[in-house]
C-alpha cells in the first residue's frame, strides 16, 4: 500500500473541518477527491501529504507515520503540487524544473537529462529559456508540474517504469489550464500510474476524475461520503446530494465511464 490513512480528523478550535475519514492507496492508482466548496477536501489533502498533523488519525506513507520521515527522505518518495505556487525571481523555465532535484546527488549531467525530459513530456520545450514570471498562470502551472516530477523521477534510466514507492499529490492542478492542457496534464498523471506512481489529486471536474481516476473519495461537510471505484461512486442520488444540483448519470459514448450531465 501507497498510502493508508484511518480514522483521520482536523480540529480548529471547537470545529471539526474533517471527521473520521478512512482512505487508502496502492500503486499504480490515481484517486481523485470530490466536492463541492468547504467539503474539506484541502483539509484532507495537507494531512494527507504531510503538510499538516492530524488532529487524530493516522497516515502511513509506504508503511511508515509521517512523524518517522525525515524531510530528506520524504523528498525522495512524496512530491505536492500546490494549487498556487508563488515565484518572483527570474529563473528561467529550466532552471525552476531543475530546482526539484535539490533533493538528488546524481549530477548535473543526470539532472539535465531528467529536465529535458520532464520539459518535453509537460509540453514546455517552446518556454525552456523564458522567464518564469513573466509565463502565464496555466504555463506557470505546467512548469511547477515538471519541477515536482523532477523530485521524484528516477535517477537511474533504466528505473524509469519503477514508481511503486513514489507519491504524486496535485492539488487543483487543471484550474488555470486550458481544455487541451487540462487533458495533456492529467494524461501524464495518469501515464505515471502505468510506471507503478501513484497520485492523489484534488479536481472539480467530476468528469475529468471520471475518465481518469481509478478510485473515487466524494466529501462532504468534512465526511467521506463516497469511496471506491468511478462506478461505485458515480450515482446519480449521491452525487445530487451532495452538490445539490439535479443531474443525470449517462455512459460516455468512446470510454464507457460514467458521464455526469447536469
Amino acid at each position: 500500500m501507497s498510502l493508508h490513512a484511518t480514522g483521520l480528523g482536523y480540529q480548529v478550535a471547537d470545529t471539526w473541518l474533517v471527521r473520521d475519514v478512512d482512505v487508502d492507496v496502492s500503486p499504480g492508482q490515481m484517486l481523485a477527491i470530490l466536492g463541492p466548496n468547504g467539503a474539506g477536501k484541502s483539509t484532507l489533502f495537507k494531512m494527507l501529504c504531510g503538510e499538516w498533523p492530524a488532529s487524530e488519525g493516522d497516515v502511513q506513507l509506504l508503511g511508515k507515520s509521517y512523524s518517522k520521515w525525515s524531510a530528506q527522505e520524504l523528498a525522495l518518495h512524496r512530491a505536492v503540487l500546490p494549487q498556487h505556487s508563488s515565484l518572483t525571481f527570474p529563473f528561467t523555465v529550466e532552471e525552476v524544473v531543475l530546482l526539484g532535484r535539490a533533493p538528488h546527488k546524481t549530477g548535473i549531467k543526470r539532472d539535465l537529462e531528467i529536465v529535458a525530459e520532464l520539459i518535453e513530456l509537460c509540453d514546455l520545450q517552446r518556454l525552456k529559456t523564458r522567464l518564469y514570471p513573466w509565463l502565464s498562470g496555466g504555463e506557470k502551472q505546467r512548469v511547477q508540474l515538471a519541477r515536482v516530477l523532477a523530485q521524484i523521477w528516477p535517477s537511474q534510466q533504466q528505473d524509469t517504469k519503477q514508481g511503486h514507492d513514489k507519491l504524486l499529490f496535485l492539488d487543483e492542478p487543471t484550474s488555470a489550464l486550458d481544455i487541451a492542457h487540462q487533458h495533456i496534464m492529467l494524461k501524464l498523471a495518469k501515464d505515471l500510474t502505468s510506471r507503478g506512481y501513484s497520485v492523489i489529486i484534488i479536481l472539480h471536474d467530476l468528469n475529468l476524475a471520471a475518465a481518469y481516476a481509478d478510485k473515487i473519495l466524494m466529501m462532504q461537510e468534512g465526511k467521506r461520503v463516497g469511496f471506491g471505484s468511478v462506478e461505485d461512486v458515480f450515482q446519480q442520488e449521491l452525487i445530487q446530494r451532495v452538490f445539490d444540483v439535479p443531474v443525470e448519470i449517462v455512459q460516455h459514448p468512446e470510454r464507457g465511464t460514467p458521464w455526469v450531465i447536469w
